[in-house]
């Protein structure tokens, strides 16, 4: 009734699917599968249930009727077959496809169906070979940018693509090392590249939109007084963490810069910001992060009712190490670390009761804030073992077993989480997600 009231002229049909006279024209007697289908047989709705299957046609007939009113040989079928072409990087039969592919295009077809519309050809075909040649892809990470931002084949490419290709071109222009051996436009194509791949999205952001992120950036580059003319910030987040371009300025990366300028301080934080793609987290993970460093005390934050952050040992935490996750990571580590002090020094308890040598048992030099641990006894770890090193280093240069660590880390693990996004839970009512622990 809903897809009648939008589009009455359903009405003057012999129902959805039909899309013709009771017969189907020439152009519309074709092959599903590999199988020859009769021409009388032969209807969009039919075709399509084979892809997107008998859930996907409800939700297509309710959000887009039209649909079953385009030739099946003309439009649908040649659209459906080139869109897998594109996904799979070589032409195969529908009744072959991987399952995971197969999913992806029932999610195209029903969420992009517009892209049924176009002339394979003139649009879908053109469009698809312009990014290609363009960022010099290959037919697989064609399909890879495709499946993850659809959309893109349906752009124009001289109205569209192609300005945007040349604004981000000019933008990582200015950060690219040149290399005396490659030509300066191979390094800045290679950037593109590399860009598209990590975040097909960005080609769906208006140009407006991307010089906008850009001058943002650009501003931080004469806040921190760089001086830089190559290598800008907003280079090097369009190379090494694209997705930041989607975010929102105003709801996301001001405040995330705002608050890590106050962490750093102006002067530094561009070259901060480019050692690693900490605009990627959200404000709650570097917080809680930080909050961390500021528990243990590696770094000294304000109480609740302080203004600003104390900048007074903050060089220590690298914008690295605050990427660094905290309940895979840093988390685990420390509990493992106090537990192992507490554990020793139950030992030397015991063997200091019984007049035993208790200094062959002191094995580790650093001591872990704890009830037990006087105040000028307390000497943390680096931070670069806590936070930057492998799970093998990380033990071997603090004389722990890495089996025993590996075994309480995965138990450890998701307990953590659980715990937090229960505490998440009382305060903001989010579901706790059991999947993921």
């Amino acid at each position: 009734f809903e897809a009648i009231q939008r589009n009455s002229n359903l009405l003057l049909v012999q129902g959805v699917g039909y899309v013709g006279d009771g017969t189907t024209r020439s152009e519309d007697t074709t092959s599903v599968g590999g199988n020859n289908i009769g021409s009388k047989s032969v209807k969009v709705e039919e075709y399509l249930e084979n892809v997107v299957g008998t859930q996907g046609i409800a939700k297509l007939k309710k959000t887009q009727p039209t649909l079953f009113q385009l030739s099946l040989g003309g439009k649908v079928q040649p659209a459906v077959e080139y869109l897998l072409s594109l996904l799979l990087g070589y032409v195969s039969p529908l009744e072959s496809i991987p399952s995971k592919q197969k999913k992806l295009l029932t999610k195209i077809i029903i969420n992009h169906n517009n892209l049924l519309q176009l002339d394979v050809d003139s649009n879908l075909k053109s469009t698809a070979l312009f990014l290609r040649d363009y960022c010099d892809l290959t037919d697989s990470e064609l399909g890879t940018v495709v499946g993850s931002n659809p959309s893109i084949l349906g752009l124009a490419v001289d109205g569209n693509l192609l300005p945007k290709m040349q604004l981000l071109t000019n933008i990582l222009a200015k950060g690219t090392e040149q290399d005396n051996s490659i030509a300066e436009s191979d390094v800045t194509k290679t950037a593109l590249r590399k860009s598209i791949l990590k975040h097909p999205q960005i080609l769906s952001l208006s140009t407006s939109n991307i010089c906008t992120k850009m001058d943002y950036f650009d501003s931080i580059d004469v806040k921190s007084d760089t001086g830089k003319i190559g290598n800008t910030l907003a280079a090097r987040l369009l190379s090494t963490a694209p997705s930041v371009y989607s975010l929102s300025l105003a709801e996301n990366v001001i405040p995330k810069v705002n608050y890590l300028a106050a962490l750093w301080g102006w002067h530094s934080l561009s070259s901060k910001l480019c050692e690693c793609p900490l605009l990627t987290l959200s404000m709650d993970n570097i917080q809680q992060t930080l909050s961390f460093y500021n528990m243990t005390g590696y770094i000294d934050l304000p109480n609740e009712d302080g203004t600003g952050v104390s900048r007074e040992n903050a060089s220590n935490v690298r914008s690295r190490y605050i990427a660094t996750s905290l309940y895979n990571r840093l988390l685990p580590r420390w509990n493992f670390l106090l537990q192992e002090q507490e554990r020793k020094e139950q030992l030397l308890g015991v063997l200091a009761e019984n007049n035993d040598d208790a200094n062959r048992l002191e094995t580790t030099k650093y001591h872990l804030p704890s009830s037990t641990t006087p105040r000028d006894k307390v000497l943390l770890p680096p931070l670069h073992l806590l936070a930057g090193a492998s799970d093998e280093v990380f033990c071997r240069q603090l004389n722990l077993s890495l089996s025993e660590y590996s075994a309480f880390k995965e138990e450890a693990v998701p307990r953590l989480k659980f715990n937090s996004q229960f505490d998440r839970w009382l305060k903001t009512g989010r579901p706790i997600d059991m999947i993921a622990l």
